[in-house]
């Protein structure tokens, strides 16, 4: 577990992690150690104020590295396990942004602009 300002983060096993980047499994129920409740505490307060200081969560592919951040939409307590519900994000689409004099397309995922491949005139980054 880690928090770094409003978001907490976790790992995730790669069958569960796929689940939850798609959509279909929008949760994650976590059993918490001693330390990390007290290093929770500590940062953001007592449990009734971590709905409002924790609003974001970060999930991470336990053995790629990969992760993707979502909004949390609720925190709950329930048998000494906390249940982190957040909001699913489907990825971006690609779509044509611009065509250059050159001819190359330039497209956009939503975080950064890509410019196709078979331009050599241009810096040249794949997704």
């Amino acid at each position: 577990m880690i928090i770094r300002g409003s978001t907490i983060g976790f790992r995730s096993h790669p069958v569960f992690f796929e689940k939850e980047k798609a959509g279909s499994k929008n949760n994650t129920v976590r059993v918490l150690s001693k330390e990390d409740l007290e290093f929770i505490r500590c940062r953001v307060g007592p449990w009734e104020k971590w709905q409002g200081c924790i609003n974001r969560i970060q999930i991470e592919n336990a053995e790629t590295s990969e992760f993707f951040t979502r909004q949390l939409i609720d925190i709950s307590y329930y048998d000494d396990r906390f249940i982190f519900t957040w909001k699913h994000e489907p990825p971006k689409e690609l779509f044509k942004t611009d065509i250059l004099a050159c001819g190359c397309v330039v497209l956009h995922s939503g975080k950064l602009g890509v410019i196709h491949e078979t331009c050599r005139l241009h810096d040249v980054r794949e997704d």
